[in-house]
């Protein structure tokens, strides 16, 4: 690859302002245009970055930056609305989360990425922190059974104010849960043999929900979520070689093995820019150099969607 990236971007929020400061200053792209419907959103990114270019339709987006990446942030229920037009021009689209705001959305979506060939990744940027790199590289190098522990703590209420939309709400486990339940994908292997619901999820009560998920490898999740209020969320990940702690997420510390004890690992990438997301741009850069890469594919994505729709069944 000689030439650089040209990416563009649909949607002018905050996810936009992230993706914008990872991508103007990894070497390897170049900052093509924007579409979004809030021109203001619009001319204050245009005010930080002078070579950003506006456009008032996707048509005129693809056709006049001839882009070969597009990062589309827009509002969880715009999606289901959106994608056609998006999907139907030759760029890679990365989607940040949810691809659908419920199952049925999601395989609708999945349906018409797959009858019209598109090349489509979705960012789920936890999977990208350091933290989880080398969690990986930790848990991975030992074969033996893996038992993870999610601290799950959501509020209809405060994400409510944050989103100002009724259906986003109702499905905040698609738009915000995702971020913990994703880990049960990245760690657990093998099929679902069972799942037992000790917590149901009531969406009129807003209950708790806990549940323990056992996998043909032996793996085991327990899922805990509290829905009354919302706390930091937490991790615990453990086989016979180590036992790990996420809390925050960003943050890893490795309870064992005992030389170890008690080390904390920071790292400047993730402190620099929105965790994950500058692993995630040289991931992308790996996928247009025809090398091997680690992007998040739609097949790999319903894996999560489907766990969701199993643990709360929306």
């Amino acid at each position: 690859m000689k030439k650089k990236i040209r990416v563009s971007f649909i949607g002018a929020g905050e996810m936009t302002r992230e993706h914008l400061k990872v991508f103007s200053n990894n070497k390897n792209y170049e900052i093509a245009g924007i579409y979004s419907k809030s021109k203001k959103k619009v001319n204050d990114l245009k005010k930080k970055y002078k070579l950003l270019e506006s456009f008032n339709c996707i048509k005129d987006l693809n056709n006049e930056t001839n882009s070969d990446l597009v990062v589309i942030s827009i509002y969880e229920t715009e999606v289901i609305k959106m994608y056609k037009k998006i999907l139907q021009y030759k760029w890679i689209c990365l989607f940040e989360k949810p691809l659908g705001i419920n199952l049925r959305e999601t395989l609708k979506i999945l349906k018409y990425i797959k009858s019209n060939k598109k090349k489509v990744f979705i960012s789920l940027n936890r999977r990208f922190y350091q933290s989880t790199i080398l969690a990986k590289k930790l848990i991975f190098s030992n074969h033996s059974k893996r038992k993870l522990f999610i601290n799950d703590s959501q509020s209809k209420k405060i994400f409510y104010k944050k989103r100002k939309n009724i259906k986003a709400t109702k499905y905040s486990m698609y738009c915000n849960s995702i971020h913990l339940i994703d880990y049960i994908s990245i760690f657990c292997r093998g099929k679902i043999l069972k799942i037992k619901k000790y917590l149901k999820w009531n969406s009129k009560k807003n209950e708790d929900v806990f549940v323990k998920i056992l996998f043909s490898s032996g793996d085991q999740a327990i899922y805990y979520s509290f829905w009354k209020t919302y706390e930091k969320w937490f991790i615990n990940l453990s086989n016979d070689k180590a036992e790990i702690s996420f809390k925050p997420l960003e943050k890893i510390n490795i309870i064992n093995p005992p030389n170890k004890n008690k080390k904390n690992f920071y790292y400047k990438v993730d402190n620099l820019y929105k965790p994950g997301l500058w692993n995630q741009s040289n991931e992308i850069v790996n996928f247009f150099k025809k090398k091997k890469y680690n992007l998040i594919s739609e097949i790999e994505y319903l894996k999560t969607a489907k766990l969701i729709n199993l643990i709360y069944k929306m």
